[in-house]
């Protein structure tokens, strides 16, 4: 399953930069594939709970399609954003923000559990 949501993704991430390219639209699109992220989030986790294990295997690759494919567009869209600052402090802004939050969940967590 993690082999199909890694490459689905790869797919999402080429055709929603090719989309980016052609449209321009870097708020409409960022904002669908969140939504798009979300639902198939709720409707896979629904399909856990079934037998068939060829519908786990659509949901994931289509959740991996959506949810994979949003960094670069969250990227494009930073970068947007700030326009007359470089690429690169995007690029920093967006990754040390993502480290420092997984480092305060993982503090918690083992916290919580009493690690």
């Amino acid at each position: 399953m993690a082999l199909l949501f890694i490459v689905a993704g790869l797919v999402g991430s080429m055709i929603f930069g090719h989309l980016l390219d052609c449209t321009q639209r870097f708020k409409e699109t960022a904002f669908s594939v969140c939504v798009a992220s979300f639902i198939t989030c709720l409707v896979f986790s629904a399909c856990l709970y079934l037998d068939h294990i060829w519908i786990q295997y659509l949901t994931i690759g289509i959740y991996g399609f959506f949810l994979t494919s949003f960094l670069p567009i969250g990227f494009e869209y930073g970068i947007e954003v700030t326009y007359p600052l470089p690429e690169v402090v995007c690029a920093i802004l967006l990754s040390s923000s993502t480290m420092v939050g997984t480092k305060i969940k993982h503090d918690y967590f083992l916290h919580s559990i009493g690690n």
